[in-house]
This record gives structure tokens, sequence and C-alpha cells, in this order.
């Protein structure tokens, strides 16, 4: 129920409508967001006009969540974590395994 009726409330309303409470925390939309900059920003060809509007743009996804109340500030904290360690995991075996490759 909104106090007004326009265009961006039938919008809000569409998304509450058909998003379910699967995948609530951490949220996987923050996750993502970010696991997807976080690949891109690592890519060399991409340049600098690129990189900030990724971050603006991963930034933005993250706290639009909170706004359009999908998920709390709490799962979106949470999320961060779960990110740190699956950068880890990807990225630090294939720097661990370029390095050996490379006579490092």
């Amino acid at each position: 129920m909104f106090p007004r009726d326009n265009i961006f409330t039938q919008l809000l309303g569409l998304i509450y409508s058909v998003d379910t409470n699967t995948g609530v925390c951490p949220s996987l939309h923050v996750a993502i967001s970010i696991g997807i900059a976080s690949a891109w920003l690592k890519e060399k060809s991409v340049s600098k006009w690129w990189r900030g509007f990724i971050a603006v743009l991963a930034g933005t996804i993250c706290i639009s969540v909170a706004f359009v109340k999908q998920h709390s500030v709490v799962d979106i904290i949470a999320a961060i974590p779960m990110c740190m360690l699956a950068e880890r995991l990807v990225y630090g075996k294939r720097r661990k395994h370029k390095e050996a490759h490379a006579g490092i």
C-alpha cells in the first residue's frame, strides 16, 4: 500500500509482487554486483571511464536494494565478507598459479 499512485509506485509494487524471500541474507544482489564489478575492474583493457561507471553502477545496485526494501543494511553488510572470501578463493589461487608458471 503506497500513499500515492503513479508509475513509480506501480513499478515498485510490481517488484514487491515478484520478489521472493529467498537469498535474503547475505544479499545476493550485492554479492553478484560486487563480484561482477571486481572481475571487470581487474581487466587491464577497461578504460578509466568504464571503471568509474562500473564502480558507480555496482554501488548504486547495492544501495538500491535497501531503498526498495528488498534487503536490510545487515543483508548488504553480510554480503561483503562473502565477496572477500570468494575473491580470495578465485583470484588468490589464480595469482599463485600464474606466479608458479612464471617462475616467481
